[in-house]
């Protein structure tokens, strides 16, 4: 995409498991010439440029695949690197962050979480500017018998995270710590498997993941209502509408029954419990005479 040709990307996706719409799109087959290729990458040089090709990467996922993915989800590796960067900084809506509580790992999460809640995504405009919103697994806590060891991890991790949001100089009120942090034990299956499992206990913990990442796709109706095709629409829905001239007095009495509107103070006029005119108008001349002594 560097040379302005526009891949067919629908070729290189390859999908995970026939009982679900879930697939892979590979970052390359792994071969000397592909780690020659990618030596010459250059992620600087694309937001130099006016054609970047990490974007319209992006924008062809949602416009020119025979469907419409739900989300997006881009794997970043550690740290912060030339090309974990701009998938973190500029693309991310929410960025999942994994670590371990352990000492080595304290500085440099802290200054991801920092980095990320001082960045600007593709998504900002001058008027509002948007930052990907950071979630954390806490992985793998040990799967010890100990309770207080389990805990101790786990507190661990909960004050670096207070403290890392805490110094955030634009921390969304709605933010709530406990929602935004999972613990993940350690299974050893998972760790030592070279396949998929297809059972559901298995990928139980990681369900909470799901759920983060569940809350940022649009319901159908919100969907519906944000339709792209109603601007191209406006023109035919405009020519449809017809309003009649003049007004009601002018218009004979056979249309006057189908332009009247019925408001609620006319439905209220014709219940029987209210006055007429002519009994209103002697209840307030009642009203004014003096009363006898």
């Amino acid at each position: 995409m560097e040379q302005d040709d526009i891949p067919d990307i629908s070729r290189h996706l390859i999908r995970v498991s026939e009982d679900v719409e879930l697939y892979c799109l590979p970052a390359g087959m792994p071969s000397a010439n592909y780690a020659r290729q990618l030596s010459l990458i250059d992620p600087e040089a694309w937001y130099r440029e006016d054609n970047n090709p990490l974007r319209t990467l992006i924008d062809l996922l949602g416009t020119s695949l025979p469907f419409l993915p739900d989300t997006v989800l881009l794997d970043s590796r550690t740290g912060i690197t030339r090309l974990s960067g701009p998938l973190l900084f500029d693309l991310a809506d929410i960025a999942c962050i994994a670590f371990f509580p352990h000492p080595q790992s304290e500085k440099g999460t802290a200054a991801l979480v920092s980095a990320l809640l001082s960045s600007r995504t593709r998504r900002s405009t001058p008027a509002r500017s948007f930052a990907p919103e950071p979630r954390f697994i806490v992985s793998p806590i040990p799967a010890s018998k100990t309770p207080e060891v389990v805990q101790r991890y786990q507190h661990r991790a909960a004050e670096w995270i207070h403290r890392w949001l805490g110094a955030a100089s634009a921390r969304p009120s709605h933010w709530d710590e406990s929602e935004l942090v999972h613990f993940v034990p350690y299974q050893e299956s998972l760790a030592a498997s070279d396949t998929v499992f297809d059972d559901r206990d298995t990928w139980k913990p990681y369900e909470p993941i799901a759920d983060w990442i569940q809350r940022f796709i649009p319901s159908p109706d919100e969907a519906e209502s944000t339709d792209s095709s109603i601007p191209a629409l406006k023109a035919a829905i405009l020519s449809e509408l017809h309003f009649p001239g003049g007004t009601a007095e002018e218009r004979n009495k056979s249309n006057l029954v189908d332009t009247f509107v019925e408001t609620d103070l006319v439905t209220k006029a014709l219940l029987p419990t209210t006055p007429t005119r002519h009994r209103a108008q002697r209840h307030r001349q009642d009203r004014d005479l003096p009363h006898a002594p």
